[in-house]
C-alpha cells in the first residue's frame, strides 16, 4: 500500500464521515442480482437492508431542462448502522462514521467490490472517488488557530476591525491520480454534515450535536475520472493512491497540537 507517511490513528479523531465510491458502466438489471448480494453481505456482517428509489438528475443536452428519473438504491448496513455498502445500477459505495484506519476501510471496500462483481460480472468502471469529512469542535476558550494551519484561517478579524466574520476556503488541483478538492467552512445542518450529504442514512445517535458557532468542517475529496476494465486489484490500488494524497493534505491542514489532542498514534499497517 502506498504510504508517504506511516499510518495515522487518532482515537479522538474529528472524522465524522468517509465514503468511497466506484462508478460502473450501468447494469440495468442489477435488481436481479440483489438477493444473492444481500445474502452474502448479510453473512459478512451487514444484516441491515433498505431499498429505495432516489431521484437522478440527467441533462440530456446542453441548455435543456434536466430530466429527473428514479434510480434504485440498495443499502446493506452493519448491526450498528454506522457502516454501509450502497449499490445502484451505476455505482458501488462504502460509507461510514465508524472509521478506524484506512486498512480496515480498505478491507470493507474489497468485500463490496468482490461481492457485487461475483454476482453481476461487472465490465467497466468510470470514476473512483474517496472523500473524508472532519468536524473540528472547539472547547471553551479554544480558537480555530489551535487546530488549523494558518493558510485555512483567512483574514485576521481584529486587524481589519470586524466581528462575527465568516470564512470559507476552497482549493482544487490535479494530482498524478486525479482531481483533489479541499474545503473549509462552517457547518449548516444537523449532525454538521455538508449540505450535499444531508440525506445520509447512517446512525449518528452516538454523538451530540455541536454547539452553534463552535465548529468547523474540513472536507476533502479526491477522484480519478477515467474509464477502465473492472479489475478489482487495480481499483483498490487507485483508492490507495487517492488516500495517500488525502492523508498528506489532512496533515498539512491541521496543527501538531491538534494531532496530539486527538491522541495521535502511528498505527501498524497490515499491507505493504
Amino acid at each position: 500500500m502506498k504510504r508517504t507517511y506511516p499510518p495515522l490513528k487518532l482515537p479522538g479523531s474529528p472524522l465524522i464521515y468517509v465514503v468511497a465510491q466506484v462508478n460502473i458502466s450501468a447494469v440495468v438489471a442489477i435488481e436481479r442480482y440483489v438477493p444473492e448480494i444481500q445474502e452474502k453481505l448479510r453473512k459478512s456482517g451487514f444484516p441491515g437492508y433498505t431499498n429505495a428509489q432516489v431521484p437522478e438528475i440527467v441533462f440530456e443536452a446542453v441548455g435543456t431542462r434536466p430530466v429527473i428519473t428514479p434510480l434504485s438504491r440498495y443499502e446493506f448496513l452493519n448491526k450498528e448502522e454506522r457502516t454501509a455498502i450502497v449499490l445502484t445500477p451505476k455505482s458501488i459505495a462504502v460509507h461510514t462514521n465508524q472509521y478506524t484506519t484506512f486498512d480496515d476501510f480498505h478491507t470493507i471496500i474489497a468485500l463490496a467490490l468482490n461481492t457485487v462483481n461475483e454476482a453481476a460480472g461487472l465490465q467497466l468502471h468510470e470514476r473512483i472517488g474517496l472523500r473524508f469529512v472532519d468536524l473540528i469542535e472547539l472547547e471553551t476558550r479554544e480558537e480555530l488557530k489551535h487546530y488549523l494551519a494558518p493558510h485555512l484561517l483567512g483574514y485576521s478579524q481584529s486587524a481589519i476591525g470586524v466581528s462575527e466574520g465568516l470564512f470559507s476556503f476552497h482549493f482544487e488541483g490535479s494530482t498524478p491520480y486525479g482531481k483533489l478538492v479541499a474545503r473549509h467552512y462552517r457547518p449548516q445542518i444537523r449532525n454538521m454534515l455538508p449540505p450535499d450529504l444531508a440525506g445520509v442514512s447512517l446512525n449518528y445517535s452516538y454523538r451530540d450535536e455541536p454547539s452553534p458557532g463552535r465548529a468547523s468542517l474540513l472536507d476533502f475529496d479526491h477522484a480519478a475520472e477515467y474509464k477502465g476494465d473492472f479489475v478489482i486489484e487495480e481499483i483498490l490500488e487507485t483508492l490507495e493512491n487517492l488516500h495517500d494524497s488525502l492523508d498528506i493534505i489532512f496533515r498539512d491542514s491541521v496543527t501538531k497540537a491538534a494531532l496530539e489532542k486527538w491522541g495521535r498514534v502511528n498505527a501498524p499497517t497490515t499491507k505493504s
